[in-house]
Formats: C-alpha cells, structure tokens, sequence
C-alpha cells in the first residue's frame, strides 16, 4: 500500500491536472506530512488533525478551522486507500471568517498619505516615489497590494493607457483602464525609474522586470510596503498608534465605496455596473461587490433613496 506521503504527491497531482491551483492547499498537506512524520506516526486520526491544526493554541480560531477543512478533504481521498483513516465531522469546528470593517479615506487622508511619502527618505532616491507612486495607484485603481507589487514593466502599457494585471487573486488575470491623473503618475514614474537605474546601477547590472522596484533594483515586499505605510500613516495623522487604525488595504477599499457613490449621485444603473466594476477590481463573483453597499451610511443612504424613487415610481 502507498504510504501517506506518497498518497499527498499523488491528490495533489490529481487537483492540479482537475484544473485547481492547490498551491494554499498543497503547503497545508505539506506542513501535515512534517508534524506527522515528528510524532512518528503512520496513519491520519482525528486527533492528529485537530492536534495539528491547533498548533498549540487553546482553543480553534479561523485559520485552525481553515487546515483542519483542507486536511479533511484530504482524509476522505485518503480512507480510500488506507482503511485506518479517521474522518471527523465537516462542522466540528463551525467557525466563520468574519469581515473586517473597512476604513474609507477622505481625499484630504490621501492627500496626506502622498505628499508625506514624498518626504521619504533617502530624499535623492527613487524611494519618495516609488511608493507615492505604488500607494496611489492602489487607490485610484482599487488594486490589491499583492496585484501591485507584481506587475511588471511589459504590463504598463503607458501608450493605450491600460495595465495587465496578471499575478492575480484566484488566478484571475484582467486588464485595467487607467484614469488620466493615474497615467500620468505612471509616466512619471516609468521615467524617473530608469534615469535612476541608469546613473546609480552598475552598467552590467541585470535590471528587474518588476515596474515598482527598492532603490537597488530589487523587489517590494509585502512586509516592506506594509511597514513604510505604516510608519508614513502614523506621521501624517491617519494612524494614531503603530500597526493599529486604517490600512493600506483600506485604499482598495476606499476605490470601491468611491465609485459606487459616484455613480449612484450621478443617477447611473448601479446594477448594471456593478458586475463591471466587480471584474476591475478582481472579484470572483458581483456578491463581493454589493457587499460594499451597506459600508458608509452616505452610501446606504444613496441606495436607499434610489430605492424609494423606484418603489415610488411604481405606486404611481
């Protein structure tokens, strides 16, 4: 009989060739597979899974419930070929994702945001830039930080106006219009980007492909741009304390909320627009979507007038 780390190459190889990515998933059973083979154990029980899942927390929270779920899919493959396979109920931990509550910026916040990133230093390098730059096409564009920090210089097209965005969440490649003012910045950026390289980078220096790159050509982390937001947040004003308050996160969110209250003040069939709009900002389905409906009370209270004028129209 196979043995159970055999068995994981072999369902992971079957959800791929079915079409899945499986990367999230093919870590999880990866990361199951070590703890298993520390405890010295051969075959997959309940409590193992539970015990592994927990990672010595006292009690479950979303993410144990997110790998005992990946576990389990697994477990019911696996009890196929190895009998001694224990599965446990789908609902032993019912535990829900709940939402954070997103934090809208005003214009004036955004404005602050990038002329403080503007006064970053190195003042002479590309830094400055770069992330007033890379924060203000988040918030223009409504793109996820991970989006961003992908994109390479052969998916700016500065001439049409347009930026593939092709490392996408759930694998989800689109193309993205950009407004004038966003443009522009790109343009500004795209240059500024090579006289730098030019004149501070060794002539045989293999440049990056990445369009937003630190000031030695190498790439923006995650963590990095995290970590500059924050400590820009807190010097303009919008954080009152580190790592606590609005998020940079919150600049997509602000973009979405934005043109939904564009569009409802300017009398268009928000309807109509939202599975467009959905597809811009990269989202699986429009229910994501209206979910940003009930954010603001301004928002809710354009729907809800909108409302009334249908529900009045059709009394009459």
């Amino acid at each position: 009989m196979r043995n159970i780390e055999q068995g994981i190459k072999d369902y992971v190889a079957m959800k791929k060739a079915m079409g899945f990515s499986f990367v999230h998933q093919e870590g999880k059973l990866k990361q199951f597979l070590l703890f298993l083979k520390r405890k010295q154990k051969k075959h997959l029980t309940s409590a193992l899974a539970q015990e592994w899942a927990l990672a010595g927390r006292s009690k479950p929270d979303w993410w144990s419930a997110c790998k005992l779920s990946v576990l389990r899919h697994f477990a019911i493959y696996w009890k196929t070929i190895d009998p001694k396979t224990e599965l446990w109920p789908v609902n032993l931990w019912p535990i829900r994702y709940k939402r954070k509550n997103p934090y809208i910026y005003t214009n004036e916040e955004i404005q602050r945001i990038m002329k403080t990133c503007r006064e970053l230093r190195p003042h002479d390098s590309l830094r400055p830039l770069t992330f007033a730059t890379l924060f203000g096409f988040i918030a223009t564009c409504g793109l996820r930080l991970s989006e961003a920090l992908t994109i390479k210089k052969s998916d700016v097209d500065l001439e049409n106006g347009v930026v593939a965005v092709r490392r996408a969440k759930f694998y989800k490649p689109r193309m993205v219009p950009l407004h004038r003012t966003t443009l522009k910045m790109l343009t500004e950026y795209s240059i500024a980007r090579e006289n730098f390289c030019t004149k501070y980078l060794p002539p045989h220096h293999q440049r990056s492909d990445l369009f937003f790159i630190s000031n030695n050509d190498a790439p923006i982390t995650t963590g990095v741009a995290e970590w500059t937001f924050d400590k820009i947040a807190l010097k303009c004003g919008v954080r009152k304390e580190p790592r606590r308050g609005p998020r940079l996160h919150d600049l997509r969110h602000t973009f979405i909320v934005r043109s939904l209250e564009d569009w409802y003040r300017q009398g268009k069939d928000v309807e109509v627009l939202l599975p467009i709009l959905a597809t811009y900002v990269g989202h699986t389905q429009p229910g994501s979507t209206y979910w940003y409906i009930t954010i603001t009370p301004e928002l809710m209270g354009l729907a809800s007038e909108r409302l009334d004028k249908y529900m009045g129209g059709l009394s009459q």
